[in-house]
């Protein structure tokens, strides 16, 4: 009996656990808010998280085809982290703590907006926001380490 209550107790304590960091990587990506460098990074690089995040802002309607809003962000997701692994850092081929940690948000929110929009759940569309969000972060990101990159340059 006191087996299963102590089971009880940490599986309540890890899903908290889990709850309140998916919040805080949530707070952290919500942080750049649409900047001009995570711009200038998607329009660089033809990225599509900018379009899919304002289309679930500013329509609660469907973005389009879930699929491919998917697609797209995965091929974002994809760019975007190459880019923080090997350009403009002094850590090439590793990620800073908060990015890893908002790598990790990133894929338990694909699995679960695949996992909910397989089995017409609600909620997948807020995840899709959640997911063009971190790669708005990526992307404010690496433009911020190029800037730094150039201006160290002209010095």
């Amino acid at each position: 009996m006191s087996l299963v209550i102590s089971l009880t107790v940490l599986a309540g304590s890890g899903a908290a656990l889990l709850f309140w960091l998916h919040a805080a990587l949530q707070t952290i990506a919500r942080g750049c808010g649409g900047s001009k460098v995570s711009a200038e990074v998607a329009v660089a690089n033809h990225l599509c998280y900018r379009v899919i995040r304002l289309a679930l802002e500013t329509d609660s309607e469907q973005p389009g085809d879930a699929r491919a809003c998917i697609a797209a962000l995965e091929r974002d997701y994809s760019a975007l982290t190459y880019l923080l692994r090997n350009a403009a850092t002094v850590h090439i081929g590793r990620y800073t703590t908060r990015e890893h940690l908002l790598v990790m948000d990133f894929q338990l929110l694909r699995l679960a907006v695949r996992v909910q929009h397989a089995l017409n759940w609600p909620g997948w569309r807020t995840r899709l926001l959640e997911m063009s969000r971190i790669l708005e972060y990526f992307g404010d990101t690496v433009g911020q380490r190029f800037e730094a990159l150039a201006a160290s340059r002209q010095v």
